[in-house]
């Protein structure tokens, strides 16, 4: 139950996180909406809420780990940095993969499968990130493409404007898919100007040799 409450709190702060990292990239490109900077100060107060509920809900379970630690023998407890690459076998389908790791616990760790994929893992399911360790083929690391359209875009999509009865999450993703379009339209356009240039200058050549 702990272990649950925790990975729960755990990526609820990894999704924050990850939204205000959007909302920085999009504010990038329109640094006077003040829409997006009241979303970015609300998504940041959040941010610290849950911050402060994990680590409250950490501090309960502390005793009872420090004492499932205390009962083992200290050879058998590896200690993980933050940031450090490991091996780690992943919950849900038992496979191996690349990982990095979030924060270490006293008998387990947060890893990261991918930019929206943590987990919390006992220590015996990973293991330090050196050659030889587990064959290489089997060494995986999860990447989350986006793809965006390729056939023409001549208008944003109506479903793209956010809605009054939309909530936070929806709005961002949204202003994110409007703020993509809006760059391939950019692109399209760019592309058809210069094919239009080249056709001209192709058909002035060919009168030109007339």
């Amino acid at each position: 139950m702990a272990d649950t409450k925790l990975e729960e709190l755990q990526n609820a702060i990894t999704q924050q996180e990850l939204d205000i990292s959007d909302l920085n990239e999009l504010l990038k490109e329109d640094p006077e909406n003040n829409e997006l900077v009241a979303m970015k100060k609300e998504a940041e107060s959040t941010l610290s809420s849950l911050k402060a509920n994990y680590d409250t809900y950490r501090l309960t379970i502390l005793p009872e780990e420090n004492k499932l630690t205390s009962d083992r023998p200290k050879q058998e407890t590896i200690i993980y940095k933050r940031g450090e690459h490991v091996l780690a076998q992943n919950s849900h389908d038992n496979a191996w993969y690349a990982a990095e790791i979030v924060e270490s616990l006293n008998l387990k760790c947060w890893v990261k499968f991918g930019p929206r994929h943590n987990q919390l893992l006992p220590i015996d399911k990973i293991k330090p990130f050196t050659p030889g360790t587990v064959p290489l083929a089997t060494v995986q690391v999860q990447f989350k493409h986006k793809k965006l359209p390729t056939e023409k875009v001549s208008e944003l999509p109506a479903w793209t404007k956010p809605k009054p009865s939309d909530s936070q999450k929806e709005i961002l993703l949204k202003k994110k898919k409007r703020h993509q379009l809006k760059s391939v339209m950019k692109q399209q356009r760019e592309e058809e100007d210069l094919t239009l240039k080249k056709n001209n200058w192709k058909n002035f050549a060919k009168n030109f040799k007339k």
